[in-house]
């Protein structure tokens, strides 16, 4: 047991892998986990290919990538989810993507259990050669989000369709950061 001591006096314990605040009923544990996992984006109509070193999607002008995956075992929470692109050339404005999920606990469940959409537009202009991406936590923001309701052992879908740019702009991937 350790405790944090100022000036004489007790301000915190600790017991175990528990922290407790003195004269409050708040404890804190040890540490907080948090686990970033990259999903990546796929064009079904073309191959994956390349930019530069970075291994990409098919073009997505005025096509879809999509992304499959499953939620952790143990995890308590989505804190951040956000999808990254990049150019090949432009375009050079702010790009609208049309965002859809489904969820399905996968225990026969129909693959759209859950399900939402939404629009919303990249972080700046892309240009020749850039990443950018695209924040989608609270898309809706209406209580029934994808991370209001996904569950630990869910399987889950994204899609992210671009307009027609007559650009060339590659999906990366899907970072979802999950607290445990």
């Amino acid at each position: 047991m350790a405790n944090l001591v100022m000036d004489g006096v007790t301000l915190a314990s600790k017991s175990g892998s528990d922290i407790t605040i003195q004269n409050t009923n708040v404890i804190f544990p040890d540490k907080i986990r948090d686990r970033d996992i990259w999903y990546p984006i796929v064009e079904p109509g073309s191959h994956n290919t390349n930019n530069g070193s970075y291994l990409v999607s098919g073009t997505l002008d005025f096509s879809s990538g999509y992304i499959s995956g499953c939620a952790p075992t143990g995890f308590t929470s989505v804190i951040g989810m956000k999808a990254y692109f990049i150019s090949g050339t432009g375009p050079n404005s702010w790009t609208p993507f049309g965002v859809n999920w489904m969820i399905s606990s996968s225990n026969g469940a129909a693959r759209d259990e859950h399900s939402g959409s939404f629009n919303v537009t990249t972080s700046g202009a892309f240009g020749d050669d850039k990443v950018r991406h695209i924040n989608i936590m609270n898309g809706n923001d209406n209580g029934s989000d994808f991370e209001d309701v996904i569950a630990e052992n869910d399987v889950f879908g994204f899609k992210f369709t671009a307009p027609s740019m007559s650009q060339v702009l590659y999906g990366l991937g899907l970072k979802i950061t999950w607290r445990f």
